[in-house]
């Protein structure tokens, strides 16, 4: 229990904290992405104008000035003068051939949408997307030299520095190897806060373990006096004394709670072992009809004393499982014991099995008021109890969460169900032979 605390502390924390780091880093390095890429446009539009200015009032452009220009700001450069290239390889090489990026700027152009208005240029500009996927801001305009002559300027500019995808996955990626170590740490953390607990729980499994023990030997010396009390409370021969009625009926409260007492020590004892870790199997072959056939058979006097019949159903073929016997035995005199506190006088239990191939099912179904489902995922806590009302009985809340701690040794798994006809239908399923079964001491 208090490992499975310390696990959900050191999870929700670092998983909290992982999330806050990758959500933050998300959006962090998206906005300052956005705020670069305006940048970008902003220096875009900055270049289109000092080309554009240079075109308009130069009648010729110098290499080292276009080359300045593309390795500084990331550009491709291309220009025609009255239909005819400027011969001029570039100095920038972006991912994709620059051939092959102003092929695809002048395809983006509608035919005649560039045509200079009298003296002023006119532009279109674009966003591309090369070969490998990566985004460049383009621009194609049509320029009125002061000579009269028309150039065209194409200027498409690169953004990959104004791009945060492979910075924005290193960040995250740095995240989470912090929260592997933060993991780690919060798993000493918390294994350090729930010490005291430990303790705690400790000290207090092992007073349940010594008290439960030691009140065995005074509560059998109990019981086997109220059952010598029993005895001579029999009719008398003559010259004997007896106990009179009322000192009988006194006896018999004192010796079924002296057995109520008992069982409630035995669980006791037997979930403080749990708890530790010391409830032992002894796993061997076991034949499941055979088992509830001699389950059923112990429990019959009691059942034809409170007018309930009991069935039993096993149908071959059933395979022989792995199994502790006398604890699935015990698992199921605890479902057979509920079934008959809360069977009316006339009902029917019937316990059955099924095989499901590599699973094994054994039900225990009852004809009572059943519980609602709403209950029904409770029922296995310590001291629960669906129906406070029907707690007398010597029914502690117990029985079931020993089954459920019986089942788990097993590999197995106890359900609640509706009984077809009203009624409740507890199944133990556990495989044919578990993989993680040990026996005693393993």
């Amino acid at each position: 229990m208090l490992s499975r605390l310390r696990l959900r502390l050191t999870l929700t924390s670092a998983l909290t904290t992982a999330a806050v780091l990758c959500v933050s880093i998300w959006l962090l390095t998206g906005a300052f992405e956005r705020k670069l890429l305006e940048n970008a446009r902003t220096a875009f539009e900055g270049s289109l104008s000092a080309a554009v200015y240079q075109l308009q009032n130069e009648r010729s452009l110098s290499w080292s000035w276009l080359s300045r220009m593309e390795t500084d700001h990331q550009l491709v450069i291309a220009v025609w003068d009255n239909g005819k290239a400027l011969r001029y390889p570039g100095a920038y090489r972006p991912r994709t051939g620059r051939k092959e990026l102003i092929s695809l700027l002048c395809s983006c152009l509608p035919p005649g949408s560039l045509a200079p208005e009298g003296t002023r240029y006119s532009v279109r500009r674009f966003t591309l997307t090369g070969r490998e996927g990566e985004a460049y801001l383009a621009a194609a305009a049509a320029i009125p030299a002061k000579d009269g002559s028309v150039r065209t300027l194409y200027l498409i500019q690169d953004l990959q520095g104004y791009l945060l995808g492979g910075m924005r996955w290193f960040c995250l990626l740095t995240a989470l190897l912090g929260t592997l170590a933060l993991t780690a740490l919060c798993w000493w953390l918390s294994g350090r806060a729930v010490l005291p607990v430990t303790e705690s729980w400790q000290r207090q499994n092992e007073f349940i373990a010594a008290a439960s023990h030691e009140l065995r030997s005074p509560l059998g010396v109990l019981r086997a006096n109220a059952a010598a009390l029993i005895k001579n409370a029999a009719p008398a021969e003559k010259g004997q004394a007896h106990a009179g009625p009322e000192d009988a009926d006194f006896i018999g409260a004192i010796d079924r709670e002296c057995t109520r007492l008992g069982r409630l020590v035995d669980d006791l004892l037997t979930l403080a072992n749990a708890d530790a870790g010391r409830l032992s199997l002894r796993p061997g072959p076991v034949e499941p009809a055979q088992l509830l056939k001699d389950t059923a058979q112990a429990c019959r006097p009691l059942a034809a004393e409170k007018g309930i019949c009991l069935q039993v159903s096993a149908p071959p073929p059933l395979p022989v499982i792995t199994a502790d016997e006398q604890r699935l035995q015990q698992l199921l005199f605890i479902l057979l014991d509920n079934a008959l506190q809360y069977t009316p006088a006339g009902g029917i239990i019937r316990l059955s099995a099924e095989n499901s191939g590599r699973r094994i099912i054994l039900n225990v179904s009852d004809s009572g008021p059943g519980i609602p489902k709403e209950e029904r995922e409770k029922v296995f806590l310590r001291f629960y109890r669906a129906d406070r009302a029907r707690g007398s009985g010597g029914h502690y809340g117990l029985g079931l969460s020993i089954a459920a701690d019986i089942a788990r040794l097993h590999a197995g798994a106890l359900f609640l169900s509706e009984t077809p006809g009203g009624g409740l239908t507890v199944s133990y399923s556990q495989p044919v032979s578990p993989a993680s079964l040990r026996p005693s001491g393993s």
